[in-house]
């Protein structure tokens, strides 16, 4: 599930909300969000997605990084965990239009869309 929410188009920002199956192939979650980064930043031309983590899925909170979104901060106790009936903190984080192509991004792009064939021919 890929979805976005929070849509302002005056400030040109949304949240990202991502979520993947256990099984899911490898670079599932990666692959969808390099191709939401094409449609938001170069189509829509928006220059803020941001994101909310649960702080202990460090799993989840390292993809995110390395996607290049930096953490903008710490909200403690935000929302509340039915499953282990306790308040759990959220970190924020965020992607600028500038960072979204990095060379690591591109490169992610590289392995895990295009068909090998187009990567060798370029």
């Amino acid at each position: 599930m890929l979805t976005l929410t929070g849509l302002s188009r005056p400030n040109r920002r949304a949240e990202v909300l991502l979520g993947v199956l256990p099984d899911a192939p490898f670079g599932t979650a990666t692959a969808a969000m390099l191709m939401l980064f094409e449609l938001y930043f170069n189509t829509l031309r928006f220059n803020k997605l941001y994101s909310f983590v649960f702080a202990d899925n460090d799993h989840s909170l390292k993809g995110t990084l390395h996607l290049g979104f930096v953490v903008e901060g710490k909200l403690r106790q935000h929302v509340f965990d039915t499953g282990s009936n306790r308040y759990v903190d959220l970190i924020q984080t965020a992607l600028f239009a500038d960072r979204a192509f990095s060379l690591g991004n591109r490169k992610l792009v590289e392995r895990l869309l295009l068909p090998r064939s187009a990567v060798l021919s370029s």
